[in-house]
């Protein structure tokens, strides 16, 4: 098992099964159109559990889970509130400029375009399952 496997395993509680994964389906189910961060948090806790059962990879989680969280703090700068309202900055968001290794702002590569849509798309498939948003980010090659 390597390092960052143990480490992400420690962060994560170890009591985590599919009671928890339920209990975060029970709380979602009781929100019409929660903001923005009521979903993601759900949708962590929903992922975390995924990880715990073996569903999700950690180093899947470990990629994903920072970038839902820029991608909220994205929409959140441009008024965006709810996961449908956040669909409008998807495509500024995904060709949004970076940083390379020596620092210097960049326009992203298509593994990094890649590596954001495919982590977008996969917030928004439980939302759609749980009645959030019937909005299906388009996946970019």
């Amino acid at each position: 098992m390597s390092v960052h496997h143990q480490m992400h395993l420690f962060a994560i509680a170890p009591h985590r099964t599919m009671a928890d994964r339920r209990s975060a389906l029970r709380r979602a189910l009781n929100m019409d159109n929660p903001d923005l961060h009521q979903g993601l948090e759900i949708i962590l806790e929903i992922w975390m559990s995924d990880v715990s059962s073996g569903d999700m990879s950690d180093q899947t989680y470990g990629r994903y889970e920072p970038l839902a969280q820029r991608f909220l703090r994205f929409a959140e700068r441009h008024e965006c509130a709810t996961l449908n309202e956040a669909l409008s900055v998807y495509p500024t968001w995904l060709n949004a400029r970076g940083r390379d290794r020596s620092g210097a702002s960049c326009p992203p590569s298509l593994s990094t375009r890649h590596l954001r849509s495919c982590a977008i798309r996969a917030v928004y498939a439980p939302a759609r399952t749980l009645g959030w948003t019937t909005a299906h980010p388009p996946y970019v090659t």
